[in-house]
């Protein structure tokens, strides 16, 4: 290879790594375009011309129409001020509009050049600018359904069920973002969010920076909850062999969820845990709400994005979840989907039809994707395309008599 090509080839690549960096990443870019605006006066025309910049990258709303409006009394200020001025005087008058401009619009107009002003015959001026406009840009994760979990409601102030709901919510929150299919929102420290948002509005911040402003996302769903029974008493158990009497805490712990649409109050998923718990210490509550928020987490995601076989190689299955969401030996029912079945009374899709055709083991994750064996299978796997076999939790008794016994790998019926 000649050092020419060498050359594009590395110019190629870096640029294909800069274009990957930009789509995947958030964070404030620059976009030039071009605007026509009119207006009484030359200022007030190269004002409508740069909000109308704005509006082309980022959307006009009422409070920039506004703020166009009070610009142009600042504007024609600055015209008067400007009239018998000397050329460097008018330069001035420029930068003036300039601060003007970038204070209207929250600093998103981050420079322009005026490429022609002229006067209609119907006395208005039209201005046609370029300007160069910082916008926000999302990255991928903010195109996924968006969810935030709100804290539980509890009766009683103790310090020990407050513990508790923070465990669970932050367990309930890991599982979600582990899942990668979920954009989980904030909602436990949005003082501080907001008070790193109001830093930027400081005169020592770069102008275009305020473009990360307005730019909170609002949820598709609210996860809510109510911790309804929460008991723990400490007694005293004698071993029947030893005689001897150590201290056990138990108590009862009963929480109920619900997932609603956030634009419409509809209740999309629902669920109840109700258990009896036993404990060595009190600290231990701490892994119980972070067993319940697992849980929960588990529950919602088998409902919305079931865990789906990606490809099958020589006994193993490639699974679309990994990091802490799946456990290295659970079991799990292989299914695979069937047609649309659909509501006889409404006509509306219901579900896909699911047939249970094997089980499988997780043998191990990595953050993004996980491994399972294959225990049993009624169907011959090789081939398997996504989309078609899912993964489903087997019922809670059968999973208890899972984990007492070690399921030997079967070899395939086929």
């Amino acid at each position: 290879m000649n050092l020419k090509k060498f050359k594009r080839l590395t110019l190629s690549l870096l640029v294909s790594a800069a274009f990957s960096a930009e789509v995947l990443a958030a964070g404030v870019i620059t976009k030039t375009v071009q605007a026509v605006g009119t207006g009484s006066t030359r200022p007030v025309a190269v004002q409508a011309a740069l909000t109308e910049a704005v509006s082309q990258v980022s959307g006009i709303s009422l409070k920039a129409q506004t703020a166009s409006v009070s610009a142009a009394a600042s504007a024609a200020t600055i015209e008067e001020d400007s009239k018998g001025r000397s050329e460097e005087s008018r330069s001035s008058v420029s930068d003036a509009l300039a601060s003007s401009t970038e204070t209207k619009t929250k600093g998103h107009v981050k420079s322009f050049s005026v490429v022609d002003v002229t006067e209609e015959p119907n006395g208005l001026f039209k201005a046609v600018v370029d300007a160069d406009i910082s916008v926000y840009k999302d990255d991928s994760q903010s195109t996924r359904r968006r969810i935030a979990v709100i804290p539980f409601y509890y009766r009683g102030n103790t310090k020990l069920v407050e513990d508790f709901d923070q465990r669970l919510r932050q367990s309930l929150v890991d599982y979600l973002t582990g899942t990668r299919h979920f954009a989980v929102l904030d909602r436990d420290f949005q003082g501080d969010r907001l008070g790193e948002l109001a830093g930027l509005l400081n005169p020592d911040v770069k102008p275009e920076e305020r473009a990360r402003i307005g730019n909170s996302l609002g949820s598709d769903y609210v996860l809510v909850g109510q911790i309804n029974n929460f008991v723990l008493k400490q007694n005293n158990k004698q071993d029947p062999y030893t005689k001897e009497i150590s201290k056990v805490i138990e108590g009862h712990v009963s929480l109920s969820w619900r997932l609603i649409e956030a634009a419409t109050g509809q209740i999309a998923a629902s669920g109840t845990e109700d258990k009896i718990v036993k404990l060595k210490k009190p600290e231990d509550v701490y892994e119980q709400g972070a067993e319940d928020g697992y849980a929960i987490g588990a529950k919602l995601s088998n409902i919305i994005y079931p865990i789906m076989a990606l490809a099958y190689n020589n006994g193993t299955l490639t699974l679309s979840q990994g990091g802490d969401t799946v456990k290295v030996g659970d079991v799990y029912n292989l299914v695979k989907y069937g047609k649309v079945l659909e509501d006889p009374y409404t006509g509306e899709p219901l579900a896909r039809d699911e047939i249970k055709v094997g089980q499988v083991r997780i043998s191990d994750a990595s953050p993004k994707i996980s491994h399972a064996s294959v225990i049993k299978s009624n169907v011959d796997l090789v081939g398997l395309v996504p989309r078609e076999y899912i993964l489903r939790a087997l019922p809670r008794e059968e999973a208890q008599q899972t984990k007492k016994k070690v399921v030997k790998t079967q070899q395939p019926k086929w």
